[in-house]
């Protein structure tokens, strides 16, 4: 059986690629989508409540 302990050439090295030039970017993105949501999030959460019956009310 062969000594997998040895051989060198399925060494992988993922230190060595560069970081993508576009991930701030992606990062800054992701981050404003976290920000929108949890406002609008919050604005729907502190919206006075609207009672059904009151609305339908007007229509007769």
């Amino acid at each position: 059986m062969a000594d997998l302990s040895t051989s060198t050439d399925t060494t992988f090295s993922y230190s060595s690629q560069p970081a993508h030039p576009l991930r701030p970017v992606f990062i800054s993105v992701l981050a404003a989508k976290v920000l929108v949501a949890a406002f609008l999030l919050t604005t729907v959460s502190m919206a006075p409540p609207v009672a059904a019956e009151s609305s339908y009310a007007a229509l007769n």
